[in-house]
């Protein structure tokens, strides 16, 4: 499906993972700093990492909504992801073992 804001929708992709990257660094920062304990305030702090994730997300979500339901009211087919999203699972240990660094285990996993 060709969509109108392809370009918006990618930008939003780039700047989700640059802002979770930053909020991973920023986390490990305050950690090793010693500012930030271990334990339950270390747990929030990554908590808020992933709500951040699921807030740019949604609103990803949204933004392709619309065009979608007028592709779909003009005869447009849906297809079905499962098979995308078997791939994904099955890729998710070979992506998470790129790299053993906090940072891309905080972005990619959102858990340390």
């Amino acid at each position: 499906m060709r969509r109108p804001t392809r370009r918006r929708e990618v930008a939003l992709c780039a700047a989700a993972f640059a802002g979770t990257a930053a909020l991973a660094a920023l986390v490990l920062a305050l950690f090793e700093a010693g500012i930030l304990p271990r334990g339950a305030p270390l747990r929030l702090a990554l908590l808020a990492i992933v709500g951040f994730k699921m807030a740019i997300s949604y609103y990803i979500e949204t933004v392709q909504s619309r065009t979608f339901h007028v592709y779909q009211y003009y005869g447009g087919t849906v297809r079905n992801a499962g098979r995308l999203l078997g791939i994904g699972w099955l890729a998710r240990g070979f992506i998470l073992g790129l790299s053993d660094h906090p940072v891309w285990i905080i972005v990619v996993s959102g858990a340390l």
